[in-house]
């Protein structure tokens, strides 16, 4: 019996002491599958975190590229822009100094009317009524190339040679219209005399539409004779 015991006792201890082996094992095994799976899990939950942030940098990156071509574009259109206005700007440039050079021109060729003008009127005043009708009308012709307004006395001057030049022409006038304003004589004297509208208008400064419409009515005076006779109405 003694020696039973003595032999089944270490047996249990021994068991005994395997089994917490076994289970402190386990355990360990259990706690370092339960910590790789947390770890694990942290891994792959960082790795798609760091991914997301991969992906967001890029498409932050892609959509830097493309405002940087709209810029690159916006500004390429701003440069063609600029270079198109500046030829414009140059095409401009070139038309005024064009037109300065004719402006000059015209102005030397005014400058030469209005001498030329002032001459003529400067005749016309100095030339004695008898015997120079001719020169008178002749003047006025030629000063109504020019813009200028005739004086009092050269109205005067100018009616007095016509009714020497053409003496029915006044007699057929008055017969024809009756009564007329001085404005509508003027001008009925000057066109006798074989000017036209525009002359006219230099001459009388009167409204275009004005010389126009008598020049009409009074159509009759460009078709008289030279010799100062009408023709029938």
């Amino acid at each position: 019996m003694q020696v039973l015991l003595l032999t089944s006792a270490p047996t249990g201890f021994y068991h005994q002491n395997a089994f917490w082996v076994m289970t402190v094992s386990l355990s360990i095994v259990c706690f370092l599958i339960v910590m790789y799976i947390l770890l694990r899990t942290k891994f792959n939950r960082e790795r798609v975190y760091h991914r997301r942030i991969a992906r967001s940098y890029e498409r932050e990156l892609e959509q830097l590229r493309a405002d940087n071509r709209l810029k690159e574009d916006e500004l390429h259109r701003q440069e063609q822009n600029l270079l198109r206005k500046q030829q414009d700007l140059d095409r401009v440039t070139m038309e005024i100094e064009n037109y300065k050079s004719v402006l000059k021109e015209k102005e030397k060729m005014l400058e030469g009317l209005v001498n030329q003008n002032k001459s003529f009127m400067r005749l016309l005043h100095q030339t004695e009524l008898e015997g120079s009708a001719d020169d008178i009308i002749d003047a006025v012709r030629q000063s109504s190339e020019g813009k200028r307004v005739m004086e009092e006395d050269d109205w005067k001057r100018l009616m007095a040679a016509v009714d020497q030049r053409y003496p029915d022409f006044n007699d057929t006038l008055i017969r024809r219209m009756g009564r007329v304003d001085r404005q509508e004589l003027r001008v009925c004297y000057l066109l006798r005399i074989g000017l036209n509208n525009p002359q006219i208008q230099n001459i009388t400064n009167l409204p275009r539409t004005t010389v126009w419409r008598w020049a009409k009515k009074y159509e009759w005076i460009t078709n008289s004779n030279e010799d100062g006779s009408t023709l029938p109405a």
